[in-house]
């Protein structure tokens, strides 16, 4: 019989400012102890509310990619079987399920958690490590999007995204987009679960794995892309849907390099140019029909843009 239990999070005055735009404590700084004696990540609830020790879920990392911390979501065994017990980290008060040491995953994300958000991101990103000592393990994150239906009164997702993050011994970035399933809707809250291990596919018994990040941070379009005058410095692509060849367009500018990203994080095109420009041209012959994040490249930063493909 699985057991269902509340995490409360202590959410000082710091982030909420950042509830509407971004993440809370998204730099992943500011952390407590809760009640149980382990480590706890203002703003964000995790599985070591439920886990029995000596486990945890959990840990504060001081190897960070940048400032003084991380977070180390953790797999590990349980017991003398040695159950796989997978690490959670959900924004917001969520609540998990605990398998009692039944095996497969153990313990799993329940219900919960989410913070408000007024605009509709194009992706996460972020920095992150993966190390296993299990062949084939990998972590998982998802990203829901969700908003009140007027008419029914129902909530309805807006949009998503998942990713799966491949081993890397030293920080490396990802990029998580976020689909957009009801363009024009605008959610109203925003809901990220990071898994140690993917739940569904993760080896029942034995398992040791952790996943590190930092630095997250939600990506948000810089100007229309369907008027490629609007907007002095930000970036903008015409015609936008498209069947054929793309341009980009930012005055002030200096892009130097332009990826075409799939809604799986998966980079399929990237080009460069040997001087910075401001105006770029892009064949999409070939491609699959769908939702691309554009990212472009510049002498400092980065600008996004969302583009939507017809196949030919």
């Amino acid at each position: 019989m699985k057991l269902t239990f509340t995490f409360t999070l202590l959410i000082f005055c710091y982030g909420i400012g950042n509830t509407q735009t971004q993440l809370p404590n998204a730099d992943l700084e500011h952390w407590t102890t809760a009640v149980n004696g382990t480590d706890s990540l203002i703003g964000w609830s995790s599985s070591n509310a439920i886990v029995i020790p000596p486990v945890q879920s959990l840990y504060q990392e001081k190897n960070a990619w940048e400032g003084k911390f991380a977070a180390n979501v953790v797999t590990a065994p349980f017991g003398f079987v040695g159950y796989s017990t997978v690490g959670v980290l959900v924004n917001g008060e969520a609540t998990f399920s605990y398998g009692g040491g039944g095996g497969g995953a153990n313990v799993d994300y329940a219900s919960g958690g989410g913070n408000a958000i007024t605009q509709k991101p194009l992706a996460l990103t972020g920095y992150y490590r993966s190390e296993t000592l299990s062949p084939g393990d990998q972590p998982l994150a998802k990203v829901f999007l969700t908003a009140t239906d007027n008419i029914t009164g129902k909530r309805d997702t807006v949009g998503k995204g998942q990713s799966v993050f491949p081993p890397s011994s030293g920080y490396a970035p990802f990029i998580i987009p976020i689909e957009d399933l009801q363009p024009g809707m605008d959610p109203d809250s925003i809901l990220t679960i990071f898994y140690s291990s993917d739940p569904v596919n993760v080896n029942p018994f034995d398992v040791w794995s952790n996943l590190y990040l930092d630095s997250l941070h939600l990506v948000y379009p810089t100007t229309s892309t369907t008027n490629p005058q609007q907007g002095h410095n930000a970036l903008s692509i015409y015609p936008n849907p498209a069947n054929g060849p793309i341009n980009l367009n930012c005055p002030a500018c200096q892009m130097v390099v332009l990826e075409l990203i799939t809604m799986k994080g998966e980079v399929i095109r990237s080009e460069s140019m040997r001087i910075p420009v401001d105006q770029w041209s892009m064949d999409t012959h070939g491609l699959a029909t769908g939702q691309y994040l554009v990212r472009v490249q510049l002498q400092h930063g980065y600008q996004y843009q969302k583009l939507q493909i017809f196949a030919q």
